[in-house]
């Protein structure tokens, strides 16, 4: 059984949906998890991620008012200003940092929400910090086993090649005013509102 660090931040995550969140977009949505717990949240969704094998495993879960599609974000039409909000969960570091917040600003509507959880180049610090993390996540790996929580087909792995100080520099340019904190589980969180 494999704990995803990720569900962790899911309720955080949350919190961040802006109130009558109309369409909402997932990015790199893996098996759908966070996308479900956002239709509940969201008038429709759509999630999209590039592998096929978590696309399938997504739809073969309830899909009610979420849209899945095998696609790259970085590849896809993306209407400008249409989306209230969108999530990128562990996966902003499979693709170019820059070109893609670019893109992923540009879809947001008036007030709309970026909420990324994404992974950073460990440094020292990051070390220290997730040390913290130990304990806790020994125990959210037992707990898991004890609930039997069904096997998931394993996400594809690619370690960041940026640290956190380096996305700190590019969002300054690129997200005026985003919210970006270090968390345990080897996480940070990155959240962006575009003014109304």
């Amino acid at each position: 059984m494999t704990v995803n660090h990720n569900d962790h931040y899911h309720r955080f995550l949350l919190r961040k949906v802006p109130p009558r969140c109309r369409r909402a977009l997932d990015v790199g949505c893996g098996s759908g998890t966070f996308a479900r717990l956002l239709a509940r949240r969201a008038e429709a969704v759509d999630a999209i991620d590039r592998s096929a094998e978590m696309i399938a495993a997504a739809r073969a879960r309830n899909t009610d008012r979420i849209t899945y599609r095998v696609a790259d974000v970085q590849e896809i039409e993306l209407t400008p200003g249409g989306y209230d909000y969108i999530s990128c969960i562990a996966a902003i570091h499979h693709m170019p940092f820059a070109p893609t917040i670019g893109r992923l600003r540009a879809a947001l509507a008036p007030g709309g929400v970026l909420a990324v959880l994404g992974l950073s180049r460990p440094t020292w610090t990051d070390l220290a910090v997730a040390s913290v993390g130990f304990v806790p996540d020994q125990v959210r790996k037992l707990a898991g086993r004890r609930r039997g929580v069904p096997a998931e087909p394993p996400p594809p792995i690619m370690d960041p090649d940026l640290t956190l100080a380096e996305i700190r520099a590019q969002a300054r340019d690129l997200l005026p005013g985003a919210v970006i904190r270090r968390h345990v589980y080897w996480r940070y969180s990155m959240v962006y509102r575009l003014s109304a």
